[in-house]
C-alpha cells in the first residue's frame, strides 16, 4: 500500500468506541508510569524476562510464569553464568505452574520451557558479562528504532514485536507499534490493510503494518503505543 492510499484508508477508518474508552484510560495509566531512566537495573531486566516469556504464548501464561520464576528466584543474574542455571528455569517452566486455569481446575505447563529458559539466561550473560546492562545500552541510541534493531539482533528471544513491547514498557518509546495477529486482524476488520495475511508477520510486513498504523495515529493525534494496547485489549476480548 502507497503512502497515498494508506492516507485516504485512514481518513476513512472509524475506531469503535470501546477502544477509545480504553485508549483514555490506558493513557492515564500510561502517563503516571517511571520510565526507563527512573527504573532500576533490576526492573528493566525483569520486565525484558517477561516479554522473552511472552513471545508465542498467552499473555496470562507468560505473567503466571514470570511472577513463578522471579519469586522463586531464578532471574537472579547474578546466578545465570552457572551450568544448571537453564536447567532450573527449564524445570519450573515444565510444571504446571500458569494461568489461564483449565476447566478442572489445574494449573498450565510453559509452552516452551527448553527455549525460553535457554533464552533468557544467554540474555542475561550478554548482557550482564559481555555487556554493562540495558540501561547503558539503552542510552547508547539517538532513535527507538535503533534500540529495537539493536535488541531484536543481540537478545536471544527478542524479535521485533518483543523488543518493541519492551521499549513501550519502560517508555522508552511510544512511536513503536507491537504488531501480532491480533493488530492485523483489526487493521483488516476496520479495512485500513484490507488484503493483509494476518498468519505471516515477516519484517517487511511488520514494518508496513506499523507505518499505516503510526499515519492513522499522527492524522487522528493518537499515541501509537497506547492505541496499539487499546486495539490488541479489544481484538483478545472478542
Amino acid at each position: 500500500m502507497n503512502s497515498t492510499a494508506e492516507e485516504r484508508a485512514a481518513s476513512n477508518c472509524t475506531i469503535p468506541q470501546s477502544i477509545l474508552k480504553t485508549y483514555s484510560e490506558l493513557l492515564l495509566y500510561y502517563d503516571d508510569r517511571k520510565d526507563w531512566k527512573s527504573l532500576q537495573e533490576e526492573e528493566l531486566w525483569h520486565t525484558l524476562c517477561l516479554c522473552i516469556l511472552s513471545s508465542n504464548v498467552p499473555y496470562e501464561m507468560a505473567e503466571s510464569a514470570f511472577v513463578h520464576l522471579r519469586n522463586k528466584g531464578l532471574l537472579d543474574c547474578n546466578t545465570m553464568g552457572e551450568k544448571d542455571s537453564v536447567r532450573r528455569i527449564s524445570d519450573e517452566l515444565a510444571t504446571p505452574i500458569c494461568l489461564p486455569i483449565r476447566r478442572n481446575g489445574s494449573l498450565r505447563k510453559y509452552r516452551f520451557p527448553n527455549t525460553r529458559a535457554k533464552h533468557i539466561v544467554e540474555a542475561a550473560r550478554y548482557l550482564y558479562f559481555d555487556n554493562s546492562g540495558l540501561r547503558l545500552i539503552l542510552k547508547s541510541f539517538l532513535w527507538d528504532t535503533e534500540a529495537r534493531d539493536y535488541l531484536a539482533a543481540h537478545i536471544p528471544g527478542i524479535g521485533l514485536k518483543e523488543a518493541s513491547n519492551f521499549l513501550r514498557n519502560v517508555k522508552y518509546s511510544d512511536s513503536l507499534a507491537i504488531v501480532d495477529t491480533h493488530i492485523m486482524s483489526f487493521l483488516k476488520e476496520v479495512s485500513l490493510l484490507p488484503d493483509i495475511n494476518c498468519r505471516v508477520i515477516t519484517r517487511k510486513r511488520y514494518m508496513m503494518v506499523e507505518r499505516v498504523l503510526r499515519q492513522f495515529c499522527t492524522s487522528m493525534g493518537f499515541n501509537l503505543s497506547i492505541l496499539d494496547l487499546a486495539i490488541w485489549q479489544y481484538m483478545r476480548s472478542k
